[in-house]
């Protein structure tokens, strides 16, 4: 039978399709030294193997880098977990489901510091990616800073599902698309995502004999606006790049104009969606930390949108919160250039030895 298929073992236990246990280590885990665990957890027997190893040999004062790596693989195996580790809850190892679960359980901390650090600060990179409870549709939400990401999985891709994310107090400027939760803050804190309006434009572009022309002006203005912020990038003075933008800026708002009359209602509708939020367009050009599009809150999700593809989602409450913590820690700590496993092992010894746990927000201070 080819490996791709499920099937049964002797113990009755279905197994779950090849790949899952490296598709999680690859989204949680996917450099530093567990490299060799999650190759050697390409397949399903290899992860009980090492699970109930790693896991018979673990006392109630000790927990080592293999079992926080095996805890957090089996948080998403679908199968029996009491299963996996009855052998070492009967050697009296205190391996038992519930000390398993005391390391899922101790990650909430760094998921809520990141979550208040996020709302915290100026400049939010925030995006928003579907998600699935036991086939239900939830929304995936990032919030992305310089050196914090958080994450939240909410019923809705709302505003108040956005206020729940950033906090009703949040007072900083905010970086998206042009989805229409957004379009509640006050404009004047916003910036619009040029990558998203590139993309838009390359589809008309594409599109109808009478899109295209309009699509192919509009292509020419982003580019010498993409052209000037690279060259701030190098110089760094904001005067010079606010006087490089002011002729692209003059076009585009006439090209817009001109395009409220076309013929076209894709032109109609992009043209008059963007004069509304003119002053969204612009924001990168005022304020220092804000960046013309939303590559930062892109890149932070890309890890949880493979995830989705190749696991389908969450089968509990709990296993979204589980979802939340961890794709919180590793881009936070990516973000600081900190270990993940470290950290993950950290907090999860914290409780045992009776220390506090560390921050995920806070660097480390260096020894002296």
């Amino acid at each position: 039978m080819p490996r791709s298929h499920a099937h049964h073992t002797e113990t009755g236990i279905r197994r779950p399709q090849l790949g899952l246990a490296t598709q999680v280590h690859s989204v949680i885990l996917p450099t530093g030294p567990v490299a060799l665990v999650g190759r050697l957890a390409a397949s399903y027997s290899t992860v009980v193997s090492l699970a109930r190893r790693s896991f018979e040999e673990t006392t109630s004062e000790r927990l080592s880098k293999t079992t926080v790596l095996a805890s957090l693989v089996f948080e998403e195996l679908p199968i029996r977990r009491e299963w996996a580790f009855r052998s070492a809850s009967q050697r009296r190892t205190g391996s038992s489901l519930g000390s398993r679960k005391l390391i899922v359980r101790s990650v909430p901390l760094g998921n809520e510091e990141a979550l208040l650090a996020a709302r915290g600060c100026g400049v939010l990179h925030l995006d928003e990616t579907p998600w699935k409870l036991r086939g239900v549709l939830r929304w995936l939400w990032t919030a992305t800073a310089e050196r914090v990401t958080a994450f939240r999985i909410d019923e809705r891709r709302s505003f108040e599902a956005l206020k729940r994310l950033i906090g009703e107090a949040f007072a900083g400027r905010v970086v998206s698309d042009r989805m229409g939760a957004y379009d509640k803050l006050p404009i004047e804190r916003r910036q619009i995502c040029w990558a998203h309006l590139d993309r838009d434009l390359r589809a008309l572009a594409e599109g109808h004999p009478g899109e295209r022309d309009f699509g192919k002006e509009a292509l020419r203005i982003t580019k010498s606006i993409f052209r000037s912020w690279r060259a701030f990038l190098r110089h760094g003075d904001r005067a010079r790049l606010r006087e490089e933008l002011l002729p692209s800026w003059e076009k585009l708002l006439t090209h817009l104009a001109d395009g409220t009359g076309s013929a076209e209602r894709r032109v109609r509708a992009l043209s008059s969606h963007l004069l509304d939020r003119a002053e969204a367009l612009w924001s990168f050009a005022d304020h220092p930390d804000v960046d013309p599009t939303n590559n930062a809150a892109e890149r932070s999700v890309r890890k949880a949108v493979l995830w989705r593809k190749g696991s389908f989602g969450s089968q509990s409450e709990s296993g979204c919160r589980f979802v939340e913590r961890i794709l919180t820690a590793t881009a936070t700590l990516r973000q600081q250039g900190r270990g993940v496993l470290e950290y993950l092992v950290a907090v999860a010894q914290a409780p045992l030895t009776g220390v506090p746990p560390p921050s995920l927000v806070a660097a480390p201070a260096l020894p002296g």
